[in-house]
C-alpha cells in the first residue's frame, strides 16, 4: 500500500495547527512536524493530533529546516503544507488516488491565499509544488521562499509533474497574521542574504515584493525591473512580476508607464484576464471611464485565467461586473448601476455587490414596506439574509426599511443593527437600549462601540463615553474619535486634531452627517477651527455631496476653489450643483475648468455636453415660437426629434 506523509515547519503556531492538522485526518498515513523554537502549546497540539515531533534550532534557513523534516518522513510521498494552511475537504481523498500514477514524480496542487481582513473573501489562486515523491535527491533549495520543483527536475531531467485537482487555503498573507508574525522584516533579512549568494531574478523578484507589502514601491520598483531584465518570461513566475511592475508604477503616480507595461504583458500573455482588470482599475482611477469600461467588458468575454498564472479571484465575474456598476453611478448612469450590481451579486460578488446592488436600486422605491419585502423576496427570508439585507438597506441609508426587515429578529447582531438604525434616526435613547442589550450579549468591537459611545457623548455622559473610549486600543482611528467625542459632548476645543488623524476624523464626519441633524453636525464642526489643509475641506465638501448635503456641498467647496485648491473631480461636483440650481453660466464655468486640470475627467466632459445640448434646445424653441413656418427649424427637428425631449443632470437635486 502506497503510504503518505504530511511535512511542515512550525513555530508559536498554537492558533493556525488545529486547523491545519485536522483538514489532514484520514488523508496522510504520517505526520512529521519540525519544531524551531516554540514557547507556546505547538509541540503538545502536534502530539495530540498523533504528530511526529523533532525538535530543530533555528538558523535563518527555511530549506535546511524543511529538509530535515523530509529525512525523517518514511512515506512513500510527501505533502509538503505549513501550520497557517489546510487542506480543503474534497482534496484530501484525491490524494490517494494520484499518489498510484506511476508515472508521476510529482504535483502542482492550488494554493489560495487569502487576502485583506477576513478569510474567505479576497483571494489569488497560484500554483505550488507540494506533492511529490520521497526520494533523498529531492531537497529544497533557497533560505526563503524555497523551492524544490527545479531540484526534482535536475535529479530526474525525465520527471514526469502534472497538475492535481486539489487546493490548499493559506492564511499566512491576512492582515492580521502578517501584523502578528512581522513576516515581512524576517523575509527581508534572509532575502538580503540570499541576494548576497544568489543575486538572479527570482531573488529580486521575492525582494520587490516584500518591499511592496512594505509600501515602499520605489525599492520595490527598483529589485522587480532588475528581476524583469534578467528573467525568462516563459517562467512560471514571469507574469506575476510583470503584474507587480505595474502595480509598483501605478501606486507612484506613473499611469501612462504603467499602462504602457501592460500593454507589453498582453502581447506576452495574451490568456492572462487579470492584466483586463488591471487596466481598468487604472483608467478608471484616470477618469478615462469609458475605455475602463471597455477593459473591463473585454476581461468578461475572455472568461477565467488558466491556472498556469496568478490569479485574483473574481477578476472576470464579479469583480469586473462591481467595477462597471461603480463607473455607471459614477457617471449618473443609475439604471445601468444597478443592473451591474445585480450581475455582480449572482456571480460571487458578496456583501459588497449586494449593497451596492441595494443602495442603488432602492432610489427607485418610496415605500419602505415595499422596500423590505421586494429585496426579502429576492434573497430569501432566512435569518442571516435579513441580517445582510438590513446591513445593506443601513448603508443605504434607508433606516426605516432596515428596521423592517430586523423586526422578527432578536440576536446580538440585529440589536447593533436596529441601534444604528435608531441613531440615524435621531433616537439616542431607543439607539443606546439597542446597543446595550447588544453589548450585553456579545463583547462589542471597535465597529460598533463607537456607536454607543455616540450615544453617551450627544446625551452629556461624558464620564461614560470616556470609560467606552479606555477599552479601545490607542490608534490614529481612537485618537480621531476622542476629538469628535469631545466636540459632540460640548467639550471646548483647545488644538484643532493633529494631520495624521485627518483621513478617520473624515469618516468619522461622515457618519455624523449621514443622520441629517444640524445641531449635531454644528457640534462636530467645532472640532475643526484651525485646519487649514485645503484638501481636508476639499473632501469634506465631497461628503456633504455625497449624503446630499447640497447647499453645505456648495460652499464648502466654492471656498476651496476661490483658494485655488480644487480638483478635477470636485470642480465636477460644483459643476453639477450649480447645473441643479439652475445657474448655468456657473455651471460651464466648473465644467470647463475641471476639464482644463484633466482633459479626460468624463463626469466633467458629459456634464458640458448636456448643458450646451440644452442651450440648444432652448435656442431651438424660442426660434419656433418666433418663426413657427420656419422651413430650416422644423427641418432641423425632423432630423434630430431628440432634441425637444431635453437630457437631465444625474440624481435629484434636493435638500435632505
Amino acid at each position: 500500500m502506497t503510504t503518505i506523509s504530511a511535512c511542515l515547519i512550525a513555530r508559536d503556531e498554537e492558533k493556525n495547527l488545529p486547523r491545519c492538522l485536522a483538514s489532514l485526518a484520514g488523508a496522510v498515513d504520517e505526520i512529521v512536524l519540525v519544531d524551531t523554537g516554540s514557547t507556546d502549546r505547538t509541540c503538545e497540539i502536534a502530539l495530540d493530533y498523533g504528530a511526529r515531533v523533532y525538535h530543530r534550532c533555528w538558523e535563518g534557513d527555511f530549506s535546511a529546516a524543511r529538509n530535515y523534516g523530509l529525512d525523517q518522513a518514511s512515506g512513500d510521498w510527501l505533502l509538503v503544507i505549513d501550520a497557517d494552511e489546510e487542506l480543503t475537504p474534497e482534496s484530501a481523498p484525491r490524494l490517494r488516488s494520484l499518489a498510484q500514477r506511476r508515472e508521476i514524480e510529482g504535483y502542482l496542487v492550488h494554493v489560495q491565499d487569502y487576502l485583506g481582513d477576513n478569510p474567505g473573501g479576497d483571494y489569488s489562486t497560484s500554483l505550488s509544488f507540494r506533492f511529490f515523491r520521497n526520494r533523498p535527491e529531492y531537497r529544497y533549495t533557497r533560505r526563503v521562499h524555497e523551492q524544490i520543483e527545479c531540484q526534482v527536475l535536475a535529479a530526474n531531467p525525465h520527471a514526469v509533474t502534472d497538475l492535481a485537482p486539489v487546493t490548499i487555503r493559506h492564511y499566512g498573507y491576512l492582515t492580521s497574521a502578517r501584523r502578528e508574525k512581522a513576516k515581512t522584516d524576517r523575509n527581508l533579512a534572509l532575502l538580503q542574504q540570499e541576494l548576497a549568494d544568489n543575486p538572479d531574478p527570482f531573488t529580486h523578484f521575492n525582494l520587490g515584493t516584500e518591499y511592496m507589502r512594505r509600501e515602499e514601491y520605489r525599492q520595490a520598483l527598483d529589485h522587480l525591473e532588475q528581476a524583469w531584465n534578467a528573467v525568462d518570461p516563459r517562467l512560471a513566475f514571469a507574469a506575476e512580476l510583470m503584474i507587480r511592475i505595474v502595480l509598483c508604477l501605478n501606486s507612484l503616480g506613473q499611469q501612462e508607464q504603467a499602462l504602457e507595461r501592460l500593454d507589453q504583458a498582453v502581447g506576452l500573455y495574451p490568456a492572462f484576464s487579470d492584466l483586463h482588470y488591471l487596466r481598468g482599475e487604472i483608467l478608471g482611477s484616470c477618469q478615462r471611464y469609458s475605455e475602463a469600461m471597455a477593459a473591463y467588458q473585454r476581461c468578461i468575454a475572455q472568461g477565467p485565467t488558466p491556472p498556469c498564472f496568478s490569479s485574483l479571484n473574481g477578476c472576470h465575474t464579479f469583480r469586473s461586473w462591481l467595477a462597471l456598476g461603480r463607473l455607471h453611478e459614477e457617471l449618473g448612469d443609475d439604471l445601468a448601476a444597478a443592473d451591474h450590481f445585480r450581475k455582480a451579486t449572482l456571480n460571487g460578488g458578496g456583501f459588497a455587490a449586494y449593497s451596492a446592488f441595494v443602495r442603488v436600486s432602492s432610489r427607485f422605491l418610496r415605500d419602505p414596506h415595499l422596500m423590505a419585502e421586494g429585496y426579502l423576496l429576492l434573497g430569501g427570508r432566512t435569518d442571516e439574509n435579513r441580517r445582510v439585507l438590513a446591513k445593506a438597506l443601513l448603508e443605504a441609508d434607508r433606516f426605516q426599511a432596515a428596521e423592517l426587515v430586523l423586526d422578527s429578529l432578536d440576536d446580538a447582531d440585529s440589536s447593533f443593527l436596529r441601534g444604528q438604525c435608531c441613531f440615524f434616526r435621531g433616537d439616542l435613547a431607543g439607539a443606546r437600549e439597542q446597543l446595550e442589550l447588544g453589548y450585553s450579549r456579545e463583547r462589542l468591537g471597535i465597529g460598533e462601540l463607537r456607536w454607543l459611545i455616540y450615544c453617551n457623548a450627544l446625551e452629556g455622559n461624558q464620564s461614560k463615553a470616556e470609560v467606552l473610549l479606555s477599552e479601545m486600543e490607542d490608534t490614529r482611528f481612537t485618537r480621531a474619535l476622542r476629538a469628535l467625542v469631545g466636540a459632540l459632548s460640548g467639550l471646548p476645543s483647545t488644538a484643532p486634531p493633529p494631520p495624521e488623524t485627518y483621513r478617520e476624523l473624515l469618516r468619522l464626519l461622515e457618519e455624523i452627517i449621514r443622520a441629517h441633524n444640524r445641531a449635531w453636525l454644528e457640534k462636530a464642526l467645532s472640532l475643526l477651527h484651525g485646519i487649514e489643509l485645503v484638501a481636508f475641506w476639499n473632501e469634506l465638501g465631497k461628503i456633504y455631496y455625497r449624503r446630499r448635503w447640497w447647499s453645505m456641498a456648495l460652499a464648502e467647496l466654492e471656498d476651496c476653489c476661490r483658494s485655488g485648491a480644487v480638483d478635477p473631480a470636485a470642480l465636477t461636483i460644483l459643476g453639477e450643483l450649480h447645473e441643479g440650481f439652475g445657474e448655468m453660466n456657473l455651471a460651464i464655468d466648473r465644467y470647463q475648468r475641471a476639464l482644463a486640470l484633466n482633459q479626460l475627467q468624463e463626469r466633467a466632459r458629459r456634464g458640458l455636453k448636456r448643458l450646451r445640448y440644452n442651450q440648444a434646445r432652448v435656442a431651438l424653441l424660442e426660434g419656433l415660437q418666433r418663426y413657427p413656418c420656419s422651413t430650416q427649424l422644423l427641418q432641423e427637428i425632423k432630423e434630430n426629434p431628440r432634441c425637444l425631449r431635453g437630457s437631465s443632470i444625474p440624481g435629484q437635486r434636493q435638500e435632505q
